[in-house]
């Protein structure tokens, strides 16, 4: 169960709540969990939402592009989120968003330099 208690967010899984608040914003609104503990919902900022995703350690951004506000509804098991956002004209439209991981800026240096030594390594072995 997810809800808002005093402009934070809770969950309740388990027997077990906890609150939580997107930084830097004036509210933040769960409005589903899944299986996996995945909470999506939106947070506020005077007149503007966006979307979050919050899986116990941080509050990925989910935003469609050159949206006004971003409202993620639900979320299923495999990470498909559905949710609708209104556009520059004040529309409202739906939205179904697969979640995917992105490496953090530290972690694709990491690959990359890790990626660089095979490379290197294999090098080193046709030229022995």
């Amino acid at each position: 169960m997810v809800g808002t208690a005093d402009l934070a967010g809770f969950t309740s899984i388990g027997g077990v709540t906890r609150l939580f608040s997107v930084p830097n914003t004036d509210s933040t609104t769960p409005e589903a969990v899944n299986a996996t503990g995945l909470v999506v919902g939106f947070s506020s900022v005077s007149t503007k939402s966006t979307g979050f995703t919050y899986d116990g350690t941080g509050f990925p951004t989910l935003a469609v592009s050159n949206a006004l506000d971003t409202m993620p509804r639900a979320v299923n098991a495999a990470g498909l989120v559905t949710g609708y956002y209104r556009d520059t004209q004040g529309n409202y439209h739906g939205f179904l968003a697969t979640l995917v991981a992105v490496p953090e800026p530290a972690a694709a240096g990491l690959l990359a330099l890790g990626l660089a030594g095979l490379f290197g390594a294999r090098l080193g072995r046709r030229t022995a």
